[in-house]
Formats: C-alpha cells, sequence, structure tokens
C-alpha cells in the first residue's frame, strides 16, 4: 500500500473445531451453523468503521469471506463454510477506520487500484489494502483488465520474469516503462511514439523539456497526456492532447503559452506530428508521456444505421464492449458520492458508456437511503423518469391532474465525464395521465460534458408509426440498476403494462452473469432506471424500468402515444415539443 496515512488494525480470534472465542472486545463471535462444517461469525459493529473477515484453516494461507461490512453499531456477521471439512479453523477480523464515501464499504477503494473492496474479496481474490498484491510493481487494477497476467502471481507464465519486466506487446519497452511513459501496455503501435529523455531548455529557461509524436486527426484513437514530477511519486498534467490537437493559440502553438508546445512535421513517413512541451515549474526533474485509448474506446462498426440493420448494430456493439476486457464488475462508479466529485469505474468495461447524464443521487425508498438513477436527461435542461417523484419529496402522481404542471424546489446532482459534481434544482414537473410518464424541467442547462440522450422516433418519415416490435426483438438493451450499476437484458417483446406500452425483458444467456441482477429479478429500486441501446457507441434512450420481477419491464418510449405524451409534456413545462430522435431513411 502506497498511501503511509493508512492504518489496519487486526483482531485475531482462534477456533478450533466449534470452540467459543474469547470475550475480546472486537474478536468475533462463533457458533455453530445450520449444517456441518459451518459456522456463524459475528460481532458487534462499531459506527463508521469497514469489516473484513478472514478464513484459515491452518494459520498459515488466509482468504476473504465473500463479503464487506460498515459498522452501524448492530452485531453483523456472516455464515462461513469449510470447503474441505478440517479439524480446526480460524478466524480473524480486519477493521479500518478510512473514510467511506456514501456508507458503502464494498463499492469503496481502499487501496486505491481501480477494483472495488467487494470485488476483490468475491472476484478478484487480490488484497483489497494492497494495490498490488503480487509485488511485481504492477498494479492489481492494470493486470486484471488486461486479462493476460495474474495479479496473484508476480512472474505468471513463469520463465523466471516478473510480469513488470515482460513485454506483453512485443513492441521493445518493457511492461513497467510502458506504464511510466507510455500505455496501453498491450498496443505495440505505442512504440513509435515514445518519447526522448527529458531535458534542460536553453539557458536563461532551464526548465525540463518532452518531446514526443503522435499521429493526429480524429482517426487516431489515442489522448496524449504529458505529466511532471518532482520526485517520480506525486504527478500533476501539464496539458491533454485530444489526437495530437489541443486548444489552439496564436502562432501555431498547441497548449499554453507556459507550457510552449510546438507542433511540427515528424518527417519520419508516419505522418506522425511532433511536440516540445516545457514543464511548468523550476523543480521538475521527472516528464512522461502517456497515452490513452479514445472515449469510448472500442471498435465501432462504420456502417449506416438502418430499420433493418439497428438491431445487429447495437448487439455487436454491446458483444465487443463486454468482451473487450476481462468483465469482472458491472460497478460503474470506483467511488460516488453525491455531496463531492467522485471516479468513474476506471478499469470496468463501463468506463467506456457515458451515464453522465443520469442522476445517480441518493432520495430515499420509504425510511432506506437507495441508490437511483431516477432522472435520465433528454436534453440538458429536460429529463424523464419512469415512475412519480415522491422519492424526492414530490407529490405523489395523480390520475386526475393530468398534464398540469406543478411546481418544486428539489435539488438533483450530477457529474460530469471529469467526475466534477454538478447540482441543479427540479423547478417544474407534470404527469402523463394513464402512465408511468414523469417529465422534470432543471432550473437551468446542464454543461457540455453531462450527457444528454436521444431518442428513437416513434414515426417514420412518412407520418406512418414505427412498428419497433419487428427490428428490436432479440436486441440486447444497457439497464442502470439502483445499486450504480449497468445490467444487458434481452428484449422478449412489446407488451401492455397497467396503462402503458412497456418493453418485456428477458435473460440473454451468452451475457456473463455479472452483467445480471443475482436470479435474474430486478429488484425494488431499480423502478425508474433508465434503459438504452448503443448506436455508434452512443447511449439512446428506449425506455426507464417500472416494473420488478423476472426480469422486468420497460416503460416503451417507443411506443407512438408515450413518445407523444413525452413531447407533450416537454411543451407543457416550457420546451421545445420537437424532441432530438435519430433520422432513418
Amino acid at each position: 500500500m502506497k498511501n503511509s496515512a493508512f492504518h489496519l488494525f487486526t483482531v485475531l480470534g482462534l477456533f478450533i473445531s466449534l470452540g467459543a472465542s474469547h470475550a475480546q472486545q472486537a474478536a468475533p463471535q462463533v457458533s455453530d451453523g445450520a449444517t456441518a462444517n459451518t459456522w456463524v461469525v459475528t460481532w458487534r459493529s462499531v459506527v463508521g468503521r469497514s469489516y473484513f473477515l478472514e478464513v484459515s484453516d491452518d494459520l498459515q494461507t488466509w482468504t476473504y469471506a465473500p463479503d464487506v461490512f460498515y459498522g452501524d453499531g448492530s452485531i453483523q456477521g456472516l455464515n462461513v463454510s469449510s470447503p474441505s471439512s478440517p479439524n480446526q479453523m480460524f478466524f480473524r477480523l480486519k477493521f479500518t477506520d478510512l473514510p467511506v464515501p456514501n456508507g458503502d464499504a464494498g463499492a469503496a477503494d481502499f487501496d486505491g487500484d481501480g477494483i472495488s473492496n467487494f470485488d476483490e474479496v468475491t472476484l478478484t481474490g487480490t488484497e483489497p489494502f494492497l494495490d498490488d498484491t503480487d509485488g511485481d510493481a504492477l498494479s492489481d487494477g492494470e493486470e486484471v483488465s488486461w486479462g493476460v497476467s495474474d495479479p496473484m502471481i508476480g512472474d505468471t507464465d513463469g520463465n523466471g520474469t516478473d510480469d513488470s519486466l515482460e513485454d506483453f506487446d512485443g513492441d521493445g519497452v518493457i511492461n513497467f516503462l510502458e506504464l511510466a511513459l507510455v500505455s496501453p501496455v498491450l498496443n505495440p503501435t505505442t512504440a513509435p511514439f515514445l518519447p526522448r529523455q527529458a531535458q534542460a531548455g536553453p539557458v536563461g529557461n532551464e526548465y525540463e523539456t518532452l518531446t514526443f509524436r503522435c499521429l493526429s486527426g480524429t482517426d487516431h484513437g489515442y489522448n496524449y497526456q504529458v505529466q511532471e514530477s518532482a520526485d517520480l511519486f506525486n504527478w500533476s498534467d501539464i496539458d491533454h492532447y485530444e489526437y495530437g490537437e489541443g486548444p489552439v493559440i496564436p502562432f501555431g502553438l498547441v497548449g499554453t503559452t507556459d507550457t510552449m508546445a510546438r507542433t511540427v512535421a515528424a518527417n519520419d513517413g508516419t505522418g506522425a506530428q511532433q511536440f516540445t512541451v516545457r514543464s511548468s515549474q523550476s523543480d521538475t526533474q521527472y516528464m512522461r508521456l502517456i497515452v490513452r485509448e479514445k472515449f469510448p474506446g472500442f471498435s465501432l462498426r462504420n456502417e449506416h444505421v438502418t430499420l433493418a440493420n439497428i438491431r445487429d448494430h447495437n448487439n455487436a456493439h454491446i458483444d465487443h464492449l463486454i468482451a473487450s476486457g476481462t468483465v469482472f464488475s458491472r460497478k460503474i462508479f470506483d467511488y460516488y458520492d453525491p455531496n463531492a466529485d467522485i471516479r468513474w469505474a476506471k478499469w470496468n468495461w463501463t468506463n467506456k458508456l457515458d451515464f453522465s447524464g443520469v442522476a445517480w443521487d441518493n432520495p430515499q425508498h420509504g425510511n432506506v437511503a437507495i441508490s437511483s438513477s431516477e432522472i435520465t436527461m433528454i436534453s440538458p435542461e429536460f429529463g424523464v423518469t419512469g415512475h412519480n417523484l415522491h422519492h424526492r419529496g414530490l407529490t405523489n402522481r395523480s390520475h386526475a391532474n393530468a398534464h398540469i404542471a406543478h411546481t418544486a424546489n428539489s435539488p438533483v446532482t450530477f457529474h460530469d465525464r471529469d467526475g466534477n459534481k454538478v447540482t441543479r434544482v427540479i423547478t417544474s414537473y407534470a404527469h402523463a395521465y394513464g402512465t408511468n410518464l414523469t417529465v422534470v424541467r432543471l432550473n437551468q442547462p446542464l454543461p457540455p460534458k453531462v450527457a444528454t440522450y436521444g431518442l428513437l422516433p416513434a414515426k417514420k418519415p412518412d407520418g406512418t408509426p414505427v412498428d419497433w416490435e419487428q427490428y428490436l426483438v432479440g436486441a440486447n438493451v444497457l439497464i442502470g440498476g439502483k445499486d450504480r450499476t449497468c445490467l444487458i437484458y434481452e428484449i422478449d417483446t412489446f407488451t401492455a403494462f397497467l396503462w402503458d406500452w412497456s418493453i418485456k425483458l428477458k435473460v440473454n444467456p451468452s451475457i456473463p452473469t455479472i452483467c445480471r441482477r443475482q436470479g435474474d429479478k430486478f429488484v425494488g429500486g431499480d423502478s425508474s432506471g433508465p434503459c438504452f441501446i448503443l448506436i455508434n457507441g452512443k447511449l439512446f434512450l428506449i425506455g426507464t424500468l417500472v416494473k420488478t420481477g423476472a426480469p422486468g419491464e420497460a416503460l416503451d418510449f417507443l411506443d407512438d402515444k408515450i413518445f407523444t405524451e413525452l413531447e407533450n409534456l416537454v411543451f407543457l413545462l416550457g420546451g421545445s415539443k420537437y424532441l432530438r430522435t435519430l433520422n432513418f431513411d
């Protein structure tokens, strides 16, 4: 663990067979389980403290029980079973007082390796208090995301060379140097863009400089970022270059006047541009170049999207998305706090999707605080939800008060793609008679870095309704879950649900189980989660979840009746009646 301010406390309770524990305040208590070779381990929790339980049968090898607990003062615990039926079992309780955003210790990432605590103890098997479990100088998150090196074994292939000293992509640069200077590690084409060694500037201006090359133009899929450091530990950005281009200022300079970055032809036959970037601080001793794949970071089908191919186009994108790396989580955030800036899941496939236009802040469900994607933006000012807004303290939907604009004063929080908090206030809202549709208006438009989502049209250009059942049955859809996750299900059919037309969902067995709910059933609080399809790598909203169960149904924005109601409500609240939709020939 690189954070020297971190403190970990361990309480060891030793139990032979089903022996009782010592009467220590924080020691776990053990009792006989309901079946053979099972135990119930409990402890009195302390408010604000995070707990991890470890199990061993020899006091040498310890494994984490598959759960993470956040203390609330109650008795906490879980059932533990022995796979090998030993005649002795040992338990120890680890706990830490590190701050936990939003009170979700499982979603937190104590070692900062890009893998949540819960995923480390249930999926990857890595150490949640150490960012490099196997000590090979490569972080657990990096190794898991690549899928070619084991985060538990420093020398995965057993050839006598640590993974950090290997050259995974065969470009002549070892993995550790590629992480320090050029990434991604698995892309051999980064080698031509290695920077020259940093050197001092001219006499009288001895700031360090770094020269590097990159391909320009939006057809090239990398972002370039230059950083500087005085100690090789603390790095800060100098500037950010997208596709070899940056904020252009006079005389051909790229970047700020302080960085003095100039672009010239590399003259090496590659078509690359060459940049020289000057450090911004006199105490800079080190500079590095980081190359990242551009967002959304996966190959796009460049076909012209039509009604006939939209389902196959969408499914191909989703298949590529979840196959682009090891799918070990469905989390959208590394950590989330509605009252602060956040971090989107860095190493997960969900990072390639822009969910910034969804409000993931914490409305109340009864007396229980839940995460909810309750509002999804279809323009910078207008958002939709699949139910009424009583979670946010607004009046419940009344069918007798159809098409009436209600006033409101309810805050709502978004986060842009940089993780910055953006807060607005719902000033008015309206319901559609006989539907589960509600539209809200914000007090001011959201900034451009917060996404808004287009819709599919309910009618063709000639005014006739589109039979979306014909074109979208069998399409995989991306759905936001209440626990800030992305779930993937398949459209089964279009059907009537109460007063609405809805999209009935089913399980696609080819989708990894981690991308679905346990038991394949949506649960309470999932309602109003947005339902998207992918077109050219961008999310298009087709509905919001309105019915939980096995597996659930979504309000059908594709239905002509619902779409017309949506237009009418936006117009009623002062917006344009014509929504942004995808155009088809």
